[in-house]
């Protein structure tokens, strides 16, 4: 026996978790294989070339890409992603619409108050400017509670599964891009 190896939990490997390392000569000598592995190394340039000369010199072989076969990985959990990108993208256009809605609702509402400040020698411009400023307030305060919101539901999150930590965070760039369009949106509807 040469000796005992354990592979980790980060390792992309396809053997059992742990064993021993033995000679082939010891190994033959305590057993007869049944199945056999083996890890070969190739320069990145030769790696696809290689891997399907492999596969055509051994027929009975399976052959695996472990970069290949990383990669479909990481495409299979990167199309997981677009399912909550594409159910965010709904939840925007259901509040641009909402949003959109109370503001036509509440200019319909208005009307009168609008008319009396028209009458008093307020501009179109000054009655649109005054209306900007306060649905860009009710814009910031809601931005803001459901940030704070977001960020709470993400330490919980993070507190339960600590390897969430490594995956969702919000960072400077994704706030200031989520409320800038949140403010944008509600002044833009006004």
């Amino acid at each position: 026996v040469v000796g005992v190896y354990r592979l980790g939990a980060r390792t992309l490997a396809l053997t059992p978790p742990a064993g021993l390392l033995m000679s082939a000569e010891g190994f033959r000598r305590a057993t007869a294989p049944d199945s056999l592995t083996l890890f070969v190394r190739l320069a990145p340039d030769r790696l696809l070339s290689g891997s399907t000369a492999l596969g055509q010199t051994l027929p009975d072989a399976t052959v695996l890409n472990l970069v290949a076969y990383a990669g479909r990985f990481m495409r299979s959990y990167q199309k997981t992603y677009v399912m909550p990108l594409a159910l965010s993208a709904l939840a925007l256009l259901a509040g641009l619409l909402l949003v959109a809605n109370a503001v036509s609702l509440a200019m319909f509402d208005r009307r009168y108050e609008i008319g009396v400040l028209k009458t008093v020698g307020y501009s179109r411009v000054q009655v649109l400017t005054m209306l900007i400023v306060e649905y860009g307030w009710a814009g910031i305060v809601a931005t803001c509670v459901g940030l704070l919101l977001v960020e709470g539901f993400l330490i919980l999150l993070t507190l339960g599964m600590g390897q969430a930590a490594l995956v969702i965070l919000l960072n400077p760039a994704s706030l200031s891009l989520i409320i800038f369009s949140s403010i944008g949106l509600c002044i833009l509807t006004v």
